[in-house]
């Protein structure tokens, strides 16, 4: 079988509304969770949306307007996708720099500096504790060297937390409102997510068409090609009606009208015409000549 423009038509049409289709069918598996019977739900949810977008824009009218807010929830759906692999990609590239930031050396000195400052806490409000009351300047000695160890200890703390914090900057922006934080790369693959999920879905309804034109499409290719209907004469008409008839009747002029691709008026008086002439002795029952 020849390969023509209207097999690829169909091929590509098919691949885009199979993308569309799948593209909610993820919306609706993200929605169902684990359940299996609402993950089979949701698949034939899209299966059936997916018909019912086609079928809506082809028919035309008020209706496409359904058919257009379906496709804007899944340039939603596309959008949500994407964000979701840039966050999960940012916070596994966030992950390893910190697994990088606790291997080195500046990292270990602070976080053992900061169990040494914390075991000299302990130790001192241990003896703290254990004091007697009316030991006055035993106390004071120890109250101050603790406050100094406490201080020591949130200094460390906070530069552990400063470490960890310059690995986590990279997913701190959760969610489509965190997107102005991001980095240019983020944001623009984010917009050509969206930019080719809207072309697809653009080029999916451009190729599904108009029902009423695709049925004017066929029955036109099946007729001979339109020519001037003020070139057809009394004798075109009569050889045309006598070709189509049965051998003892003519054609009626409805048959002739559509082989001679004229109108039923310019046929009915091309049929006058040939009475008045006498041409032709009388009317068949559709309307030709006998």
């Amino acid at each position: 079988m020849r390969l023509t423009e209207d097999h690829l038509r169909l091929g590509v049409g098919i691949g885009l509304w199979s993308l569309s289709g799948t593209i909610m069918a993820f919306l609706f598996l993200s929605l169902a969770g684990s359940e299996p019977l609402l993950q089979a739900l949701g698949v034939g949810w899209s299966v059936l949306l997916t018909a019912a977008m086609i079928l809506l824009w082809r028919a035309g009218g008020r209706r496409r307007a359904i058919t257009l807010l379906l496709e804007l929830i899944t340039v939603c759906a596309a959008a949500g996708m994407a964000w979701n692999r840039i966050e999960a990609s940012n916070e596994q590239a966030a992950s390893k720099a910190l697994d990088a930031i606790r291997q080195s050396v500046e990292y270990r000195a602070a976080t053992a500096a900061y169990d040494q400052a914390e075991v000299l806490v302990s130790t001192l409000t241990a003896r703290l504790q254990a004091l007697p009351f009316d030991w006055a300047t035993a106390a004071g000695k120890i109250t101050a060297e603790l406050a100094l160890a406490q201080e020591r200890a949130q200094a460390r703390a906070s530069e552990v937390a400063r470490l960890e914090a310059g690995a986590r900057l990279g997913g701190d922006g959760h969610g489509i409102p965190g997107l102005f934080g991001q980095g240019i790369g983020d944001m623009l693959e984010f917009g050509l997510v969206i930019l080719l999920a809207v072309l697809t879905e653009a080029s999916a309804l451009a190729l599904v068409g108009a029902a009423d034109q695709l049925r004017t499409g066929s029955s036109s290719s099946s007729r001979p090609a339109p020519g001037d209907a003020s070139e057809v004469n009394a004798d075109r008409y009569l050889a045309a009606a006598r070709t189509l008839g049965d051998g003892q009747r003519l054609a009626g002029y409805r048959a002739v009208a559509t082989h001679l691709n004229i109108g039923e008026r310019k046929a009915r008086e091309l049929v006058r015409q040939l009475v008045v002439e006498g041409r032709v002795k009388g009317r068949t029952r559709t309307g030709g000549s006998q």
